[in-house]
């Protein structure tokens, strides 16, 4: 099988064993500038998490006050300083679009049921543990099992669900479209840092999960943009925090 690539993101494919010609639209990534993203921040990758105990006003004033020592919000700071009250953060929910619908929420419940629950463990994680890589966080939270899965005789049930979700991203998957598993493109081309193209193709499925999977980690977006990082009292009463969801390649 010979390819090359076009301008426009699509390869022409032609098949030695078949004759036949066909064009695919690919994901292109470079890694010969800044690391790109693979899930970009909006506001409709907001977790909504619930706080286990509501904490005094003082407090919270001081947490939602923690800045870092470029003056932005501290997320990790002020993350750390919830979890150092006893107080755990519960998944609640994942922001609606404009129009009230769950677009994000179910898209991940169409990948796996409890693909929304894995992520908010994740997230919280990400600024908890001293890593922010995708592949370690998921060994930790297997390790942890905080869903309960049996996993006797299989051990990869985080990792699995995982792994399908960042490959979806890579095909096509955004927050604000509803998802049905539909990919939009076959694959991904990455161009290294030698100038080379390396073809990841749905075909070979593993491999491009694998390459995703190992080299993704989370990354802070700014708080200040898309709405997430302080606590807030819903009108239930009880305090809420968000925190946000964006996936960059580590090289």
């Amino acid at each position: 099988m010979r390819s090359h690539v076009s301008s426009n993101g699509n390869i022409v494919i032609k098949d030695t064993v078949t004759k036949q010609t066909t064009i695919q639209k690919f994901t292109v990534m470079s890694q010969t500038c800044k690391t790109h993203a693979l899930f970009n921040a909006t506001n409709l990758t907001n977790f909504k998490y619930k706080l286990s105990g509501n904490l005094p006003e003082d407090k919270v004033a001081e947490i939602n006050s923690m800045l870092d020592n470029k003056g932005h919000a501290d997320i990790k700071g002020r993350v750390r300083a919830i979890l150092d009250q006893h107080v755990s953060l519960e998944f609640s929910t994942i922001n609606p679009d404009a129009k009230g619908k769950y677009v994000f929420l179910e898209n991940l419940m169409l990948v796996d049921s409890m693909l929304p629950q894995i992520i908010s463990h994740l997230l919280v994680m990400s600024y908890s543990e001293d890593t922010r890589l995708l592949d370690a966080l998921t060994d930790k939270l297997s390790e942890l099992n905080p869903i309960g899965f049996p996993m006797k005789t299989n051990k990869k049930q985080y990792e699995a669900k995982v792994r399908r979700f960042v490959t979806d991203v890579a095909l096509g998957m955004v927050p604000g479209v509803p998802w049905e598993a539909a990919h939009q493109s076959y694959g991904m081309l990455v161009v290294n840092t030698k100038g080379e193209i390396d073809c990841y193709h749905i075909v070979y499925r593993k491999s491009l999960e694998d390459y995703l999977y190992k080299n993704l980690k989370f990354e802070t977006a700014s708080a200040s943009r898309y709405g997430f990082g302080k606590i807030e009292t819903g009108p239930d009463g009880s305090q809420y925090f968000m925190l946000n969801l964006q996936l960059r390649f580590t090289k």
